[in-house]
């Protein structure tokens, strides 16, 4: 019977352990829902506070079950989403670049994944191509405000490197 008891108690424990990572992982998932929106809506200007470890944990946990779930294509939208908050953009850029280029992908994260890449190639001063992919995702989103006004700050900002290139060359 002791046998039987041992056999029973670690199942149990086993489908509880279990239990705990589907439940941590959903946490990670709510918390990072606003996470989410406010990178689609990412205005310009904006840093991510570098004291806030939350979004250090975050990438750490989604790379963790990307290891585990390595076709998962939403995982790589997070880790995008977790490196980006933590100034990675070149990590962030390569995960989006992913998602984005994924037959697999959700509509959804695969162009909220164009719009964040066009963020941070906007970021990086390549104008010219965040102005191609903000183009590209309004295309599908007419109307959005948010890659309307990014996409007249890229081209204000590419006019402006023109003319200052322009200026120190005829100096």
């Amino acid at each position: 019977i002791y046998t039987l008891l041992y056999n029973l108690y670690v199942k149990y424990f086993k489908i509880l352990l279990k239990l705990h990572k589907i439940v941590k992982v959903l946490l990670i998932f709510d918390k990072h829902i606003s996470l989410v929106q406010s990178l689609k809506n990412f205005r310009i200007g904006y840093h991510p506070n570098k004291n806030n470890k939350n979004y250090e944990k975050a990438y750490n946990d989604w790379v963790e079950e990307q290891i585990e779930n390595p076709d998962d294509i939403k995982l790589y939208y997070n880790i995008g989403n977790a490196s980006y908050k933590n100034n990675d953009l070149e990590n962030a850029q390569k995960n989006y670049e992913k998602v984005y280029e994924s037959e697999k992908a959700p509509d959804d994260i695969k162009f909220n994944s164009l719009f964040n890449l066009a963020n941070i190639h906007l970021l990086k001063g390549n104008y010219d191509k965040s102005i191609e992919l903000y183009e590209k995702y309004l295309e599908k989103f007419p109307q959005d405000k948010d890659a309307k006004k990014n996409l007249t700050l890229a081209k204000m900002l590419k006019n402006k490197k023109k003319q200052e290139e322009e200026n120190k060359d005829s100096k």
